[in-house]
């Protein structure tokens, strides 16, 4: 009997494993970005646990390695901290937090039709409510795992969006798709009222404790773009 109940919980804790919905401990991903007259590469680093709003939630921070050229044709470079997101989950779901509130981010249990709102922002003259809804579902294998995706369109004229295929574990896109412009976050968009000026990010690198490095690019995880780095 003793044997049968060791077996069973062992299951169950293979199982919890390899189908955990988001992020583990070390995870970090690797963009690189382009914009008019600058390029170079963002990291995302899951850094610590804290409480918000009485959630326990991942702190991941966010940091841009830039590039510049002069007029002279000289290179120039500096590293650039970004905002500090924080994410949680709950079973199939997984929440940000943005503007004093929290969102559903990805639900990888949702189906082709469902709607929800990813943020709130009213700082642009455009509609204030960010909404998304799944235009298709299905599975994808890396590492040895099958992950659920969802594929986003953003339906509303609102100056922040989420488009693109997002993957189980780690959220981005794996086809490079350009419309991604903050890696695994809702970024920007242009609206009718506005046309916004925003880095593209194309994904590049993403590991964490219980996930190797999944690296779908020939280009190093941690080389930032340029030959000479920061």
């Amino acid at each position: 009997m003793k044997g049968i109940l060791f077996s069973s919980i062992f299951i169950l804790l293979n199982i919890s494993l390899y189908s955990q919905t988001w992020i583990d401990y070390n995870a970090k991903w690797t963009f690189d970005y382009w914009n008019v007259g600058e390029w170079g590469t963002y990291t995302f680093t899951y850094t610590n646990d804290t409480i918000l709003l009485g959630n326990e939630c991942e702190a991941i921070e966010t940091i841009k390695y830039r590039y510049w050229e002069d007029q002279n044709g000289d290179i120039h470079s500096s590293i650039i901290p970004g905002e500090t997101h924080y994410t949680y989950s709950s079973g199939d779901s997984v929440f940000h937090f943005y503007e004093g509130s929290f969102y559903l981010l990805y639900d990888f249990s949702a189906s082709i039709g469902d709607k929800w709102v990813i943020a709130v922002n009213e700082n642009f003259p455009c509609e204030d409510t960010a909404i998304v809804q799944v235009t298709q579902t299905g599975t994808i294998s890396i590492n040895n795992q099958e992950l659920r995706t969802i594929t986003l369109t953003t339906i509303s004229s609102s100056a922040i969006g989420l488009t693109g295929t997002c993957v189980e574990k780690f959220g981005n896109e794996p086809n490079l798709n350009l419309d991604n412009s903050l890696g695994p976050f809702p970024g920007y968009q242009n609206c009718p009222e506005a046309v916004i000026e925003y880095d593209m990010l194309t994904f590049r690198c993403y590991v964490d404790d219980t996930f190797e490095t999944y690296n779908p690019t020939e280009t190093t995880c941690d080389y930032l773009t340029e030959v000479n780095e920061l």
